[in-house]
């Protein structure tokens, strides 16, 4: 063996060992859907530009949950969603229980990304948003109000030696393929959700090679962080479908759309006032709702499943102006909540901001916010991403992703925030894709826990690389 290939090895084997023995695992209890749970605990440290290999260190959080099976296949690594999603959070929660049971097939690895959860640093904003509650939450003041807080919180962290820049989708990649090399994985399985699965498509660019296989719910691809602003019509007229089967709901009901715009041009004439029944502060006893609040009470509650059943009742309300209701008590007590906390975490918006949209997309946006009554559908993003000076990624990061590995895909039908039409956008670039819909489904835990032919499905093309259903169909949504 040449002299120059054995010093090339041995430099592989060293940085190899190196990094496996960079991570370090302590024991880790906890308890999902009343079962007792022992996982591993590990952390260990990357580049917060892996371009720079000697320069600022930040610690990454995840937990390993051991294979059951005699025979483990590959470590399945779950990409959380947000972004700003905790995994570590999201394993206890109501998707733990599928956390456990993937252990059938392999290790599962839940990554707490950079800037989140126990990853260090967490990059959460202090201070709170501080938007009156006693005016209307009106685009322009409220977006004013986002600016400076996300000024505020940029600058907090720049001060403190973070590189707000270094958090954006390539060097989460990146961080997702160090920890699989620091485990000594030679192949990995990709399990994402949402902007997790904008990340896993990132890790396919960047490491495919590494990817075995992908498994990928509410997808959001390259160019698919900005949503389309049609597609709120599009979901309305999607639940005033199912809406005409209801014979109690249709009569009161019979256009949602045209109930959506009464209350928004209600509450621009005369703003809501909403009485805060268990305020403890004499500040908190009301809040005033105005046109832009109902627009993202809208864009809100049409995502998930739960959120749709209580859509119709809830707009009724308004309309009544039945404003000591339960349901517009629970509308009161969100907004409340968004303009007295915290304006979330800077990686989110750093995230979103970097990965942005092509500008064929932007014109896209810009024609349909014109023709549509509710538009801002990821607000305070994009307007509020030049206070967090987050420069976007290059155009190549934005092109669809062109890999032979084997992926499925599943979508919900009632999904508005990524909707099926995002993954037959993509497909393209993945000859050997499937797609599954959910019928019934929106996004968040619809697509993991409505049904449980959602795990029957994903663990039988884990274990094979097929997939025999393609669709899944969930029981009637039952309204408020």
């Amino acid at each position: 063996m040449s002299t120059w290939l054995t010093i090339f090895l041995f430099s592989i084997l060293a940085s190899t060992a190196q990094a496996i023995e960079d991570v370090q695992f302590q024991r880790y209890e906890y308890e999902c859907e009343g079962q007792h749970v022992g996982a591993e605990f590990g952390h260990f440290s990357v580049p917060e530009r892996h371009s720079v290999p000697g320069g600022r260190k930040i610690r990454l959080a995840f937990l390993r949950l051991k294979s059951t099976s005699s025979n483990p296949g590959r470590p399945i690594f779950y990409l959380a969603g947000g972004p700003g999603g905790s995994g570590i959070a999201l394993a206890k929660g109501p998707r733990g229980a599928l956390f456990l049971r993937m252990r059938e097939s392999g290790d599962v690895i839940v990554l707490d990304q950079r800037g989140v959860g126990l990853s260090e640093p967490n990059l959460n904003c202090p201070g709170s948003l501080g938007f009156p509650l006693t005016a209307p939450g009106d685009l322009v003041p409220l977006l004013k109000r986002f600016e400076d807080a996300s000024r505020s919180c940029a600058g907090f962290w720049r001060d403190r030696g973070v590189e707000v820049a270094a958090y954006n989708v390539v060097e989460n990649a990146h961080d997702v393929d160090s920890l699989r090399q620091a485990l000594g994985a030679p192949k990995i399985v990709l399990w994402g959700s949402s902007y997790g699965t904008h990340l896993g498509m990132a890790i396919i660019r960047h490491h495919g090679p590494s990817v075995l296989l992908a498994v990928f719910s509410g997808v959001e691809g390259p160019d698919q962080t900005l949503k389309m602003p049609r597609t709120v019509e599009a979901q309305l007229t999607a639940i005033g479908r199912l809406i005409a089967r209801s014979p109690v709901l249709s009569p009161r009901v019979p256009n949602l759309a045209n109930l959506v715009r009464r209350v928004l041009v209600d509450a621009e004439r005369t703003p809501f006032v909403v009485p805060m029944a268990d305020a403890e502060l004499p500040e908190r006893a009301r809040v005033v709702l105005g046109r832009f609040d109902m627009e993202q009470l809208v864009v809100g509650m049409i995502g998930t499943r739960s959120g749709i059943a209580k859509l119709p009742a809830t707009l009724l309300a308004f309309e009544k102006r039945e404003l000591s209701s339960r349901l517009v008590q629970e509308v009161a007590h969100e907004i409340v909540a968004t303009r007295t906390g915290s304006i979330g975490s800077a990686m989110s918006y750093a995230m979103d901001c970097s990965s942005s949209a092509s500008g064929q997309r932007f014109t896209r946006i810009a024609s349909e916010m014109q023709q549509t009554f509710v538009a801002h559908l990821d607000f305070p993003i994009p307007d509020v991403c030049n206070a967090w000076n987050v420069p976007p990624l290059p155009d190549r990061e934005r092109t669809v992703v062109r890999s032979p590995i084997h992926v499925m895909f599943l979508s919900g039908t009632l999904d508005a925030r990524t909707p099926p039409r995002n993954v037959e956008e993509i497909r393209q670039g993945f000859p050997n894709s499937h797609h599954v819909l959910i019928e019934g489904a929106g996004h968040g835990d619809d697509l993991f826990v409505s049904s449980p032919e959602i795990f029957e499905v994903t663990m039988d093309f884990i274990k094979t690389g097929s997939v025999r259903v393609r669709r899944i169909e969930l029981p009637a949504l039952r309204f408020e």
